[in-house]
């Protein structure tokens, strides 16, 4: 790492470098320890726009003060730390206002600490349009927690999310939401401008969502493209959950058209609710 440190000071055209990956291929997957400590020459990377570290420690010109390291490339634009070791939080990332995507991902054990300043930060990171999280990186009760990005336009979180109260007001500028894991998910309301592929994807995920109560959809697009009623998607929409006592539709579009997709997914429904009834007895 000092040799990648050395040649970037002696690079003549290093304040040109642009993009820069670094990954330490010898740490061990459980990230106990770090040998492997990166020092980037700040003065030489002042127009760097991408940065990703995979598996290390950071420092600039060999400083261990990780808000440092990371306030000083004021340049960036698209920053992933994944396995990366901050031993002073995240407080440091507030200073990278011009940050357009961001991905903090499986950090050391025992890091979750660190993450209280985590708000803080993104209130800060404004240009935000595309965030990847652990869940572990969310503060323990945290309300609204990506309300400040009004920008945001993709939003994934690892993990298994327990309390839902850091999703509320996500922003109306959001256009993909993916939550890796959402087993525990028990009401699920779809409102406004659905995209035209809502229904097929809504079909491909609900089957992984075991407690699921209660799904409404209500959609205002008349684009949102149909499914036909004898799709076999229909089944694996409404076998999803034994829980399931609520479902809500409504759907602008061809009345036609969508009166055969509700017949369908409620006759779906009652063959599910036959077949669960069926084999409890």
């Amino acid at each position: 790492m000092d040799s990648l440190r050395e040649w970037l000071i002696q690079l003549e055209a290093a304040a040109a470098v642009k993009e820069l990956v670094v990954a330490d291929a010898h740490s061990y997957i459980h990230y106990r320890s770090y040998a492997a400590v990166l020092p980037l020459p700040a003065p030489q990377l002042q127009q760097l726009q991408k940065l990703g570290l995979f598996r290390c420690r950071l420092s600039v010109d060999k400083t261990e003060n990780y808000q440092i390291a990371v306030s000083c490339l004021t340049s960036l634009t698209s920053l992933v730390l994944e396995g990366v070791e901050l031993r002073s939080g995240v407080r440091g990332l507030s200073a990278l206002t011009g940050l357009q995507e961001l991905q903090l991902s499986k950090f050391p054990r025992g890091a979750q600490n660190l993450w209280q300043e985590m708000q803080y930060c993104l209130c800060s990171l404004t240009q935000l349009t595309r965030l990847v999280v652990d869940v572990e990186t969310l503060p323990q009760g945290a309300v609204a927690m990506f309300d400040c990005l009004q920008q945001l336009q993709e939003l994934t979180v690892y993990g298994v999310i327990s309390s839902f109260k850091s999703l509320l007001r996500l922003p109306q500028s959001l256009t993909k939401l993916e939550l890796i894991s959402m087993q525990q998910l028990r009401l699920l309301h779809m409102h406004g401008l659905l995209s035209s592929d809502a229904l097929p994807t809504l079909a491909r995920v609900l089957p992984a969502l075991y407690c699921l109560e209660s799904l409404i959809i209500t959609n205002s697009s008349k684009d949102l493209e149909p499914m036909p009623a004898s799709d076999a998607r229909y089944s694996a929409l409404l076998q999803l959950s034994l829980h399931l006592t609520r479902l809500e539709l409504s759907l602008e579009g061809p009345l036609d058209e969508w009166r055969r997709e509700t017949v369908g997914i409620l006759r779906a429904a009652e063959a599910a609710a036959e077949a669960a009834s069926a084999g409890a007895t």
